[in-house]
């Protein structure tokens, strides 16, 4: 209530409370999910392949939806604790 929002903070079911000048609020009806044939993905600080790798995404692994950059076919996600970009190559858009 407020100027806070509850919100569930871990995969284990952790509810906890977050002052809304900290969240970024995202309406989604999806979530995303690593499209590899094997090993893993890189999640990137930004839009393309030059950008360092943040995180390292295992096959079959689901992740938060941010959003799509429709104009290169990257999206925008949240693994564990880290937001980043992955391409649409290797990442599937799956709905709830």
């Amino acid at each position: 209530s407020g100027n806070f929002y509850k919100v569930m903070y871990s995969t284990s079911g952790a509810i906890g409370y977050v002052s809304q000048s900290f969240v970024e609020y995202v309406n989604t009806t999806g979530y995303l999910v690593c499209d590899v044939d094997s090993g893993t993905m890189n999640m990137r600080s930004g839009v393309g392949t030059s950008y360092a790798v943040i995180a390292s995404i295992p096959k079959n692994a689901a992740f938060a939806y941010v959003t799509q950059i429709t104009a290169n076919g990257w999206y925008r996600g949240v693994y564990g604790n880290v937001m980043g970009y992955t391409t649409g190559e290797y990442t599937k858009y799956v709905l709830y």
